[in-house]
């Protein structure tokens, strides 16, 4: 995309050099999602991303004359989220608990004990199986473990999660109590392991400005970054983010130092 062609206005004489698919924005909550671009010109720095809604649009844009650009600052990797890792074990427990009930009424529909726990051992089997299989990071790990668990606890003949005692036995733990107990460690680890959210940051200065001219919103403990808790949306990298940390600075400063000859470097490298 050409945001200076297709999206804003250009001034007289403005030509674009670079344009950059940085960010990614979403927002389940606001409706908000949408791709956030830097474009630079011979003229300015252009920060802008739009949503269209059924009532309107969001639109965030700022913009910089790119000879006051004066710093850079930016950040790519991860955040902790707490409050996902508390909804990845809620949800967890719901499908612990789901699982159970479904163990015990089938405990007074099937007539053969044997065959109660074939089925439990075929959903502990296939929960563990699918969290291992399925996508590296994504929440249905979590949930087919959560499954598998819920089996082994009902095998292990407990009534409700909080009733573990007839898990246990004179001469110890029962084969159910260790594999359930491996398969709580498993579970938080992969709740912990989900609950690092990708974030993104940029804020570029311009010349004897007090705060950044251009700001990307991030999730991170980044001083003047931080402005997570005043906003509700969190930046995430987009398709260009690598391409436009390591180069930017020298598009910005080629411009600004070489002129035209910097101006058509830049439009010539693809």
């Amino acid at each position: 995309m050409d945001l200076l062609n297709e999206s804003v206005l250009a001034a007289e004489g403005e030509i674009s050099v670079r344009t950059y698919a940085c960010t990614y924005y979403r927002s389940k909550i606001l409706g908000f999602t949408t791709q956030g671009y830097l474009a630079v010109t011979n003229k300015r720095v252009i920060f802008q991303a739009i949503s269209n809604l059924r009532n309107g649009y969001n639109l965030i844009q700022s913009e910089v004359p790119i000879s006051s650009v004066a710093g850079i600052n930016s950040f790519k990797g991860f955040y902790f989220s707490l409050p996902r890792l508390l909804l990845l074990l809620l949800l967890s427990f719901l499908v612990n608990t789901l699982t159970i009930a479904l163990m015990t009424s089938l405990s007074f529909t099937l007539q053969s004990y044997t065959a109660y726990m074939i089925v439990g051992w075929l959903l502990a089997i296939l929960g563990v199986a699918g969290s291992l299989f399925l996508k590296s990071g994504s929440t249905g790990q979590i949930l087919a473990a959560s499954l598998g668990l819920g089996a082994l606890l009902a095998m292990a003949g407990s009534e409700s999660l909080m009733d573990l005692g007839r898990m246990f036995s004179r001469r110890g733990l029962s084969i159910y109590a260790l594999l359930a107990i491996a398969l709580v460690f498993y579970i938080f680890y992969l709740a912990i392991r989900n609950s690092r959210r990708p974030t993104f940051s940029l804020a570029i200065q311009a010349t004897g400005a007090g705060t950044p001219a251009i700001q990307i919103a991030s999730a991170t403990g980044l001083g003047r970054l931080n402005i997570s808790a005043s906003r509700s949306l969190n930046a995430e990298p987009g398709t260009d983010s690598n391409q436009m940390l390591f180069e930017l600075g020298a598009v910005i400063m080629d411009i600004q130092m070489l002129g035209d000859y910097g101006i058509n470097k830049w439009r010539q490298i693809g």
